[in-house]
């Protein structure tokens, strides 16, 4: 195999060094949900808050971490991912936009990441497909 090759390697064959490139996956939940009526983020979809099963599913697809940016809402969303193996961030300024929410979590990945995969937490799709597909 090609010494520049390792990313083809599926994750659980894949040897890893303290500072191996890793990816890094940013889900962006900090949105008011004006449009919605209520904190869309926190609506219960099979009885889990929408966050929790989009960020499950983000996390089932195998990234070496997963940081989740929070804004509106924060402590209610925090507590919709309690338990979960991830980086939670604060967007104080979430009303500048989703950008705004994109640098914080751009802020803690770590600089050894090969790749961020940006999701957002509104959006519980099935990623088991489509996230390997793009990384």
């Amino acid at each position: 195999m090609p010494e520049n090759s390792w990313w083809r390697v599926p994750n659980e064959a894949r040897p890893r060094a303290k500072r191996d490139p890793m990816i890094v996956a940013v889900v962006l939940a900090a949105g008011a949900a004006r449009r919605f009526g209520s904190q869309k983020l926190l609506h219960p979809i099979d009885g889990v808050p929408l966050v929790r099963t989009s960020v499950e599913r983000v996390i089932a697809t195998g990234p070496e971490r997963t940081i989740v940016v929070v804004g509106h809402d924060a402590g209610g969303v925090r507590a919709a991912l309690a338990g979960l193996d991830v980086t939670v961030v604060e967007n104080h300024e979430p009303e500048r936009g989703m950008s705004s929410s994109l640098r914080e979590g751009l802020v803690v990945v770590p600089s050894n990441a090969l790749a961020v995969l940006v999701a957002l937490g509104d959006q519980p799709l099935d990623h088991d497909e489509i996230i390997p597909a793009l990384v």
